[in-house]
């Protein structure tokens, strides 16, 4: 009797369970900071998505991951509630190639571009801003032509991790959560900035 294959099979179905479990860690860490944000989208869809968390030896890559993704985008809708000016970059930098951005950026997040005078937003980004003036949730997301990438953030305002996937159902999700905001939100004028 010829056991390998079947020993084999078993291999690998276990270490496919070891890595959905691992996934499943993953993604429980994340929803800790997000509660409920990610109740309408099923286990089996969230496990195809990737993951980056924070590392202590790599505190940036999740948002990296993210500017790396807005930069090879040729679409860019995000929504955030405060950005960095590597995060502002990576939105220029789309922009200067003649695409589509939408940037939703919440009060606190806006007020606090105005008052570091770091970039020019009425030169830089012409009418691709908007505010959001109501509370601002832990997560910020980014739809691109081809991603979905949700930023969940910790108790000090920090990227935690993010989750980002080209899965059909995590883009409608993804596209649904968006228009939530977009809905939400006024476009900033050149004389608001």
């Amino acid at each position: 009797m010829y056991l390998a294959p079947l020993v084999e099979t078993a291999v690998t179905d276990f270490v496919g369970e070891i890595e959905r479990a691992e996934k499943l860690q993953e993604l429980t860490t994340i929803a800790r900071y997000a509660p409920g944000y990610f109740e309408d989208v099923s286990t089996d869809i969230l496990i195809e998505c990737d993951v980056n968390l924070r590392e202590p030896s790599y505190p940036n890559g999740p948002l990296e991951k993210v500017i790396e993704i807005i930069r090879s985008a040729t679409e860019v809708h995000t929504f955030v509630p405060a950005v960095t000016q590597q995060f502002l970059d990576a939105h220029r930098t789309v922009l200067e190639r003649d695409q589509q951005v939408e940037l939703i950026i919440g009060s606190a997040g806006l007020e606090g571009i105005r008052s570091s005078n770091l970039v020019d937003l009425s030169t830089t980004f012409g009418d691709v801003i908007y505010a959001y003036d109501e509370f601002t949730e832990p997560i910020g997301l980014v739809r691109t032509d081809d991603h979905v990438v949700v930023i969940v953030y910790d108790e000090h305002s920090t990227v935690h991790g993010i989750v980002f996937g080209n899965h059909e159902q995590f883009l409608a999700w993804g596209t649904s959560l968006y228009e939530k905001y977009r809905k939400n939100a006024s476009v900033v004028s050149q004389t608001d900035r």
